[in-house]
């Protein structure tokens, strides 16, 4: 999965990986890290949730509390049970 830039939602909430929601970014940002010299280095998603999807997972299927609205966790777990996939690159 990594190699296409792909994981599933069950991949991040076991803590593979490190993750960060970007909303409303549409280009991807370089990657800041060089993982190929430091075994070390964390690895960097991209998650992207559009922010009318958050706002009807909060205000529509309620499936989402209102002060839930950036937290990444909360965001995949209303998803999932929606059946919805989120854009996920892999940066570095």
């Amino acid at each position: 999965m990594i190699e296409n830039g792909a994981l599933t939602i069950a991949e991040i909430q076991n803590g593979f990986g490190a993750t960060r929601a970007l909303l409303g970014q549409r280009e991807s940002p370089k990657p800041v890290v060089d993982t190929k010299h430091n075994a070390n280095a964390p690895v960097r998603f991209l998650v992207e949730v559009q922010r009318p999807l958050i706002d009807a997972l909060v205000f529509m299927h309620r499936d989402l509390q209102f002060g839930e609205r950036d937290d990444l966790r909360a965001i995949l777990r209303a998803l999932d049970r929606l059946g919805h996939r989120p854009a996920i690159a892999l940066l570095s």
